[in-house]
């Protein structure tokens, strides 16, 4: 059993945009700063640090954001990589229609595997 971030939506630059909310919160991980969950934002480079950046890249790597069809290509690659047989999800999507969406998605990549 292996847990990771998932963010799915229709487009890649929707689960991106909606990714940021993650991003924000990790960001306040490291200021030693931490508030609820915030709403997704257009450029999350204009609140951070190039260092920080670095640091939200590493600390996420694992992570799979995207359409249902990248997902579905990054599931299965994390799938085949790790040989797990379990996967569990962790969502961090401010709006709660899109989280629940997100999951959607990611059920019918599941189901349809």
């Amino acid at each position: 059993m292996i847990g990771t971030n998932i963010i799915a939506a229709y487009t890649d630059e929707e689960a991106e945009k909606r990714s940021t909310s993650m991003l924000q919160h990790h960001l306040g991980l490291i200021r030693n700063k931490q508030v609820p969950l915030q709403p997704p934002v257009d450029d999350i480079d204009a609140l951070c640090s190039a260092y920080e950046k670095t640091i939200l890249q590493q600390k996420l790597a694992g992570s799979i954001i995207g359409s249902r069809e990248t997902v579905k290509t990054k599931l299965e690659k994390f799938v085949e990589e790790t040989q797990t047989d379990e996967i569990i999800i962790n969502s961090q999507i401010f709006d709660h229609q899109a989280r629940l969406q997100s999951y959607e998605i990611v059920a019918d990549i599941i189901r349809n595997a």
